[in-house]
C-alpha cells in the first residue's frame, strides 16, 4: 500500500459536464423561482456523485445573466430535514460564515418539491477545490474556527432537532456508534477463510495489526473522549466540501452530515485531509512537513476559537476514532450485507490510519 497517493478527493479543478437528455425537468423547477426567463445552459458536475445531483444552469431575463447552482438530493428525502439544513446555512451566512448563498423560490420557500424530488437552488460560486498552500490552510482554519464559533450560537431548541435530525440519516456515525476488537475479527476471519483474496483483502489482513493497535490506543482515552464538550459540526470536511477563491475560503459547503459531536473530530479531520494534499500534490515532498502544517492550522483556528490542552492532546485519537468507524461501516457493508457502496473507501481508511501518524507522531 503506497501512502499519500492520489483519491477520489486529489484533484482540486471543479469541472461540469454537458448533459443531452436528463430525467431532471429544468423548467418545471426554475418554474418555482423565476418568471420570463431562459435556460441559455445546463451542465452536470462531472464526479460520481452518491448524495446528490448538482447541475450548473445559466439563464437570462430582462434582469440580466445569472449563473445557478441546482442540487437534486438523492440521500436526503425528508423535506423537512432539507429545509432546516438550508435555513441553517441562510444564519450562518448572516453570522459571516463563508457559506452558498440560498435563493428562495417564489413563495420564499428555500426548496421545492418537483416529481417527488427536493431540490435547492444557489448562487453559483466560480472557484476551486481546496489547493494546497499555507495562505489557503490559514484561511480554511479560520472559516472552520469562524462555522465552530458560529455553530455555538445556535440555541438550545435548534441543537435539540439536530440531534434529532441528524440520528435519522444511515451515516456510518449512526450505524456504528461504538466497536471492538472482535467486530474487525469477525471480518478478518471472513476474509481468511476466502480461497481468492482481491489486493485489497491482502492489504487489509497485512494492516490488521495496525488496526489492532488503533483500536487499543483509542480505548485507551476512551474515558478523557466522553468528556469533551459536544457541540455543532459539520463532520465532512473533505477537500471537496471546501471551495476557494483566489487561496481564501469562498464557501464551506454540503452540512447534510451535521451532528453533534466534540468539534476538535471537525478540527482533526480537516487538519489531517487538507494536510494530506501538499504531500499528494508534490507541494511539499518531505512528509515530517506534515506536523508544521497541523501547528499552520491550529495556531490559526485557535486565535479565533481557542481550544483547551485537553482537547488538542485528543485530536489525533477522535480520528482515529472516527477512521475506524467508517472503515467497520465498509466492512460490514461489505462482507455482511453484500453493500458494495462504500468499498472503494475499504483500502484508502486502511491508508489513512497509517498516514495520520505523520501529522501526530508523538501520540502514542
Amino acid at each position: 500500500m503506497e501512502i499519500f497517493s492520489a483519491d477520489n478527493f486529489t484533484p482540486y479543478q471543479i469541472k461540469y459536464r454537458k448533459i443531452s437528455g436528463s430525467m431532471v425537468n429544468f423548467g418545471k423547477i426554475l418554474d418555482n423561482y423565476f418568471s420570463n426567463y431562459r435556460i441559455t445552459r445546463i451542465s452536470q458536475l462531472d464526479r460520481n456523485e452518491i448524495n446528490s445531483e448538482n447541475y450548473q444552469i445559466v439563464i437570462e431575463s430582462k434582469k440580466g445573466q445569472k449563473k445557478l447552482l441546482l442540487r437534486k438530493n438523492k440521500i436526503l428525502s425528508n423535506l423537512e430535514q432539507v429545509n432546516f439544513y438550508l435555513n441553517l446555512l441562510i444564519g450562518l451566512a448572516k453570522q459571516g460564515v463563508p457559506v452558498s448563498e440560498v435563493i428562495r423560490n417564489k413563495k420564499r420557500e428555500v426548496s421545492a418539491v418537483v416529481d417527488g424530488n427536493i431540490y435547492s437552488l444557489f448562487k453559483f460560486i466560480e472557484g476551486e477545490h481546496f489547493r494546497p498552500t499555507k495562505k489557503a490552510l490559514m484561511s480554511v482554519a479560520e472559516a472552520i474556527a469562524r462555522m465552530h464559533k458560529a455553530f455555538n450560537k445556535i440555541d438550545a431548541k435548534n441543537v435539540s432537532r439536530i440531534k434529532k435530525l441528524s440520528g435519522r440519516s444511515k451515516a456510518y456515525f449512526n450505524i456504528i456508534k461504538k466497536y471492538s476488537l472482535s467486530d474487525f475479527k469477525k471480518i478478518r476471519d471472513i476474509i481468511k477463510n476466502k480461497k481468492d483474496k482481491s489486493e485489497t483483502e491482502s492489504n487489509f489482513l497485512e494492516a490488521f495489526s495496525k488496526i489492532e493497535s488503533t483500536i487499543e490506543e483509542v480505548k485507551i482515552y476512551k474515558n478523557q473522549l466522553k468528556r469533551l464538550p459536544v457541540k455543532v459540526i459539520h463532520s465532512d470536511l473533505h477537500p471537496h466540501n471546501i471551495l476557494m477563491q483566489e487561496k481564501k475560503v469562498g464557501a464551506i459547503v454540503d452540512f447534510d452530515a451535521v451532528r453533534l459531536s466534540p468539534q476538535g473530530r471537525d478540527v482533526a479531520f480537516v487538519i489531517y485531509r487538507l494536510g494530506r494534499q501538499f504531500f499528494v500534490n508534490n507541494a511539499i515532498s518531505d512528509k515530517s512537513q506534515a506536523v508544521r502544517l497541523k501547528n499552520i492550522f491550529l495556531e490559526k483556528y485557535c486565535k479565533i476559537k481557542p481550544l483547551t490542552e485537553n482537547e488538542i492532546l485528543l485530536l489525533p485519537i477522535l480520528l482515529k476514532d472516527d477512521f475506524l468507524k467508517r472503515l467497520l461501516f465498509v466492512l460490514k457493508g461489505i462482507y455482511e450485507q453484500n453493500n458494495l457502496t462504500w468499498a472503494a473507501d475499504m483500502i484508502k481508511f486502511i491508508i489513512y490510519l497509517q498516514e495520520i501518524e505523520y501529522f501526530w507522531p508523538d501520540k502514542k
